[in-house]
């Protein structure tokens, strides 16, 4: 599908594509009226069309999130190993933790099976 940008005044541009499918893009917000900018943080096509309209870069309108400097401060710290069930600290005056105990309704079980297709439904009455 081919998008046609055109300049809408201030910051924003209006992108046609096809007959019936107009939006709006703001470079400066990085936001696009199908909310896919938005919602993603990587430009849409009608801001792809902007861009490439305006001779720039996408990947300066990317948000910083998907860049390797901030997945690499992200993984940055350490993370300890955890030690094995045989090196923690005995709890010996610690009750153990028991399950809730059952609690059955009173009176009989009600039992109800599935009746087949062909058998006559029966009411109590």
């Amino acid at each position: 599908m081919q998008c046609v940008p055109s300049y809408a005044g201030g910051d924003k541009y209006q992108v046609e594509c096809g007959l019936d499918s107009q939006h709006v893009v703001d470079l400066v917000e990085n936001s696009c009226s199908c909310k896919n900018w938005d919602l993603t943080g990587i430009p849409c096509m009608h801001a792809l069309a902007v861009i490439h309209l305006k001779d720039e870069f996408p990947k300066t309108y990317v948000q910083t999130w998907y860049t390797k400097q901030t997945q690499l401060q992200i993984y940055s710290n350490f993370i300890s190993s955890v030690r094995g069930p045989k090196q923690w600290a005995s709890l010996s005056n610690m009750l153990p933790i028991l399950p809730p105990p059952l609690r059955r309704p009173p009176g009989r079980p009600i039992k109800v099976r599935r009746k087949e297709l062909d058998e006559p439904q029966t009411t109590k009455g």
